[in-house]
């Protein structure tokens, strides 16, 4: 099974040329840790906690994740505490990703579940 990095929400801007949606971030330089894979749709999200945390089950099962997998700490704050919370039940570690600005890449940390 290949490593995947669960993006739980990435945020979008509107493009000023197309008018269009666009991710607001490039998330490549995360592929060096696995497959980039989306929880929630980009852009807005719902603020009705109870609905947010039941998508993200929905997403993460134990058939999806693994203690190999990462989790990508970018969007909506409440989306990614939910991500993790959702994630230390299934797994015994989390891989937590973070955008260092200093080195311009994400530095994974180690996240023990009890």
């Amino acid at each position: 099974m290949r490593t995947r990095v669960f993006v739980i929400h990435q945020p979008v801007v509107r493009d000023r040329a197309s008018g269009r949606y666009r991710p607001q971030h490039d998330l490549s330089p995360a592929l060096q840790f696995g497959e980039v894979v989306d929880v929630l749709p980009p852009g807005s999200i719902s603020q009705d906690v109870g609905a947010l945390r039941k998508q993200i089950e929905d997403r993460l099962t134990e058939e999806d994740c693994s203690s190999d997998d990462y989790l990508l700490a970018i969007g909506d704050p409440v989306a990614i505490v939910l991500g993790a919370l959702v994630m230390s039940r299934l797994v015994d570690r989390i891989q937590l990703l973070k955008w260092d600005r200093r080195m311009r890449r994400y530095v994974p940390s180690l996240i023990r579940c009890p």
